[in-house]
């Protein structure tokens, strides 16, 4: 009786483990294939017609259809450098040197990758659009307050993610990527 109690209790923490590791896995919190630079992280695998079946089952539980991975890479941030949520209620500095990629776009979704409504219309800058030092850095605002310069606002919802999209770009090498260079995304102040 108590060795079938204890293969009942060992099957069931193994179902919970392996449940578990798959929804983190397509939640996109924990991936084989994944890269990760800071608060960035990219499925690399995302556009290989080889992918994984967690990339799989990411992509078909979000329904983004990327672009072949020599195409585009992806990158999603949920948090800041500190590791703090992006929420709408702070406002975020978003800061980059120039990017590695022929052409690229910033944008603020919900999490779920919706674009958030708001009375601006203004959803995301892109290689061109951004306003940049004479260096070549740029900065973009990102909060529920309007600025002056590059600013996008999140609306009134609760938390965002940005995602990043670098197209035509040197990053990818082999299956991997290079020691990317991507934005630092740092919290300026938060209103209760």
């Amino acid at each position: 009786m108590k060795f079938l109690f204890n293969l009942t209790i060992a099957v069931a923490l193994a179902m919970i483990i392996g449940l578990g590791s798959v929804w983190l896995t397509v939640q996109g919190r924990a991936g084989i294939e994944q890269v990760r630079k800071g608060p960035w992280v990219s499925w690399i695998a995302a556009g290989d017609p080889d992918a994984d079946p967690y990339t799989r089952a990411m992509l078909a539980r979000t329904g983004r259809v990327p672009l072949a991975a020599a195409e585009a890479i992806y990158f999603h941030a949920l948090t800041d450098d500190d590791g703090h949520s992006l929420g709408n209620n702070c406002t975020f500095q978003l800061r980059s040197s120039p990017l590695d990629a022929r052409w690229w776009t910033l944008a603020v979704t919900t999490q779920d990758g919706a674009l958030i409504d708001n009375p601006a219309g203004r959803y995301e800058f892109n290689s061109q659009s951004v306003l940049r030092e004479p260096n070549g850095d740029f900065v973009i605002h990102i909060g529920s307050q309007a600025r002056a310069g590059n600013w996008i606002p999140t609306g009134h919802g609760n938390q965002i993610m940005l995602t990043l999209r670098l197209y035509d770009t040197a990053m990818k090498t082999n299956g991997g990527l290079s020691d990317p260079v991507l934005p630092t995304i740092l919290r300026e102040d938060c209103q209760q």
